[in-house]
């Protein structure tokens, strides 16, 4: 497990946060900002978001047999871009319902063999690109795509899934 206590004193670096391994995990850090994030995901393990955080990017890697990265229902802000990839099995990441922004990032690409599935009225906000080789299973989920004012250059690909719920303010 990470934990990182709300009265511990944090400075963000300019390094990666990796976390890996076959056993699953808690992952808090407390509302505090790191500079990237990296989740390797094997053996079926699920490394669980529980508390609110917010990164210049993150990484979602399949490992030798795969597993889930759960947001929950917490915030994860990336200031820069979401990618999900497969190198070895199928990755999964779940997002629970928010009433609050939950996943919000720059561009969000979904690769080929990897999987985002939401679980009800879970929130994701783009402010650029979405880019779905993958699968998205929306349920009941909103999708915010929050361009810049008259923006015309933000790219919607959802592949062969589908959006419940579409939001464009621009």
């Amino acid at each position: 497990n990470v934990s990182i206590s709300a009265n511990t004193t944090w400075a963000k670096g300019t390094g990666t946060i990796t976390l890996a391994g076959t056993t699953s995990a808690n992952i808090n850090f407390a509302g505090k900002s790191v500079e990237s994030l990296t989740v390797t995901l094997q053996s079926g393990a699920t490394k669980t978001l529980t508390g609110n955080v917010t990164t210049a990017s993150l990484s979602v890697e399949g490992g030798a047999i795969g597993g889930t990265f759960a947001i929950g229902t917490y915030d994860l802000t990336v200031t820069g871009n979401s990618s999900l990839t497969n190198i070895f099995t199928n990755p999964t990441v779940t997002i629970g319902a928010s009433s609050n922004t939950g996943w919000t990032t720059a561009n969000m690409t979904i690769g080929a063999n990897t999987t985002i599935t939401c679980f009800g009225n879970s929130k994701i906000n783009v402010s650029g690109n979405w880019s779905n080789s993958g699968t998205f299973n929306p349920s009941t989920s909103t999708v915010t795509f929050n361009g810049s004012t008259a923006d015309t250059t933000q790219i919607v690909n959802n592949g062969s899934s589908s959006f419940y719920n579409v939001v464009i303010n621009n």
